[in-house]
């Protein structure tokens, strides 16, 4: 995950607001971002990360 990745994840999603109000738990883009990166990295040593599922079809 570059530096820039979540800046341009906020900043993607401000511009839907609705689906972030239509979360469980609204929450605002920054804290759901930067949490879900920082728990994706826990037990690495990087500060953030992301995950991924492959599907196979």
């Amino acid at each position: 995950m570059s530096s820039t990745s979540p800046n341009r994840g906020i900043a993607s999603l401000e511009c839907h607001r609705t689906y972030m109000d239509a979360l469980a738990k609204p929450t605002d883009p920054q804290t759901f971002l930067r949490g879900n990166a920082e728990r994706a990295a826990a037990g690495t040593p990087f500060e953030l990360a992301t995950t991924f599922e492959v599907v196979f079809v």
